[in-house]
């Protein structure tokens, strides 16, 4: 990974290698918030206890991971 300033030189394998910081940021960000949906609503469509708690544990994490990009 080449990085110079807030640019991160990145392959993607569309052609479109250069992603600036910001940007990548912003994308994670995003799959955050999307993990965080999908396990709640996981959580809230099975009827089994465990996996309820196993699925918002997992989305609690994911809010974590979003206040450090955030942070960041």
């Amino acid at each position: 990974m080449y990085k110079r300033k807030n640019n991160i030189q990145l392959y993607s394998g569309n052609g479109n290698n250069n992603l600036n910081l910001r940007e990548i940021l912003r994308l994670s960000i995003c799959g955050e918030l999307e993990a965080i949906n999908q396990y709640e609503r996981y959580a809230r469509i099975t009827d089994n206890f465990e996996a309820q708690e196993l699925f918002l544990e997992v989305a609690n994490d994911e809010k974590h991971h979003v206040a450090e990009f955030l942070a960041f």
